[in-house]
C-alpha cells in the first residue's frame, strides 16, 4: 500500500513539474520580490501541497527567476521562481511584494 502511494506521488510530482514548466513567464532581469509576511516558506514546486525546503522571513529580498501558475494559496495561484543560496525554489505570491 504505502508504495502504491509513494508511486502515486511520484507521478503527480512529475506532473506538476511539466504544468509548471509550461506556465512560467520570464521576468526581465534583476526583478526583485521582499517577503512581507512573518515567514513565507519556500518550495520546491510551485504548490502548497508539497514540504518547503526552506523558509525566509520579514524583509528577506529574492532575485525572481520566473512567475508561474501553481497550486491556489489565498484566492491567488501565482507563485514566484526565486534564486536562493540553496538553488531554486518557489514562494507564493501573498506572501512577498515585487521592489
Amino acid at each position: 500500500m504505502k508504495d502504491k502511494l509513494k508511486e502515486k506521488l511520484a507521478e503527480e510530482e512529475v506532473v506538476l513539474k511539466e504544468e509548471i514548466a509550461k506556465a512560467e513567464t520570464k521576468i526581465k532581469p534583476n526583478d526583485k520580490i521582499k517577503v512581507i509576511a512573518q515567514t513565507a516558506y519556500i518550495r520546491p514546486l510551485a504548490s502548497h501541497l508539497i514540504p518547503s525546503m526552506g523558509k525566509a522571513t520579514f524583509g528577506k529580498e529574492f532575485d525572481v527567476v520566473a512567475k508561474v501558475s501553481g497550486t491556489s494559496v489565498a484566492g491567488s495561484d501565482i507563485w514566484y521562481k526565486i534564486a536562493g543560496v540553496n538553488g531554486e525554489g518557489y514562494i507564493h505570491a501573498s506572501y512577498v511584494m515585487e521592489i
